[in-house]
């Protein structure tokens, strides 16, 4: 079984983990940044790690072991998500919390902010259920082909999207609830946006102009997590669950949102744990759970077998080859 070598992204810090001499088995390689709350994890295009954490910017490290803090140029401390431009590998992009964005042309060792996300209209609603009640940016997508078009996801907010690369946004959110919680552009897409939300999932097929939901099969639908198959973008994965406290699991489709399976076979309780991330890498999905738990889907038969337990509660995954 061929495995990829994992990011994780903790409560208490940043792990990577490598696969073991048993199948099922995955050992520490190294940890960093223990004690803060880290919630987004990438690799930049010159290999090294760039980690958001909650309170003190984004941290930067070439092996998950010693991490050193980027903070020219970022005004706001809480780092909610990181992405990786596709065509430039030298930009970055950062989200906040209250609701910003800034980009990195050099790997993420200088920042500039791009411009307020504040001037959209909708910018008077915004909240958060939880304390401290502020909106935060959820993702940050590029577009695979026109370098300057970007979107953000905004919970409890809006979308905003960027024609001219961040110097202006507009709302694209019509037809969303407030509510999004990840968006991802898939594969080499043109105009193809899946978007996961409070009440379910989501596809455009204009670039955000329009918003089409697709729940059918859904048991639940508050979308925690989501995850495209790079080989195959019709191919998804979901964590569903009914609230904060409810039931949960995970639903499969593969025909691009257009109907969804139940697909929890292997996971241990859902009612007692969530799945908070999914990626795909080698082999196929790779899941963390709140539990500090991660899995790996064998495609083969299509059961999730468990290959990491005793971390901290998981709030990123990436996979690293």
């Amino acid at each position: 079984m061929i495995k990829s070598v994992l990011g994780v992204a903790s409560d208490k810090g940043i792990s990577v983990l490598k696969p073991g001499k048993e199948e099922t088995n995955y050992v520490l390689a190294s940890k960093g940044l223990m004690g803060r709350r880290c919630n987004a994890l990438i690799r930049a295009g010159d290999g090294r790690l760039a980690a958001g954490t909650d309170d003190f910017f984004v941290q930067i490290s070439p092996d998950g072991n010693e991490w050193k803090p980027s903070l020219e140029g970022l005004t706001r401390p809480q780092i909610t998500a990181l992405a990786r431009h596709p065509q430039h590998k030298h930009i970055l992009f950062a989200a906040t919390s209250p609701p910003g964005v800034f980009v990195s042309a050099d790997y993420g060792s200088t920042w500039r902010s791009l411009a307020p996300l504040e001037s959209m209209p909708s910018s008077s609603r915004w909240s958060y259920p939880e304390a401290p009640y502020r909106a935060k940016v959820t993702s940050v997508a590029c577009h695979p082909e026109h370098s300057s078009v970007l979107f953000c996801s905004i919970e409890n907010g809006d979308l905003a999207a960027s024609k001219d690369g961040g110097k202006t946004w507009i709302n694209r959110g019509k037809g969303l609830p407030p509510s999004v919680r990840d968006l991802i552009i898939p594969g080499n897409s043109k105009s193809r946006i899946y978007a996961a939300t409070s009440t379910g999932f989501f596809r455009s097929e204009d670039l955000a102009g329009t918003w089409q939901q697709f729940n059918a099969g859904l048991p639940f639908t508050k979308v925690e997590a989501m995850a495209v198959a790079a080989s195959n973008p019709e191919v998804l994965l979901l964590s569903v669950s009914a609230g904060v406290k409810g039931a949960s699991t995970v639903v499969l489709s593969t025909n691009g949102g257009d109907s969804w399976a139940v697909a929890n076979s292997g996971l241990p309780r859902l009612d007692e744990r969530r799945i908070t991330c999914l990626t795909f890498g080698k082999g196929g999905f790779y899941a963390g759970s709140s539990k500090g738990e991660i899995f790996f889907l064998n495609n083969l038969d299509g059961r999730w077998l468990p290959v990491a337990s005793n971390l901290e509660p998981v709030n990123a995954l990436i996979s690293l080859t």
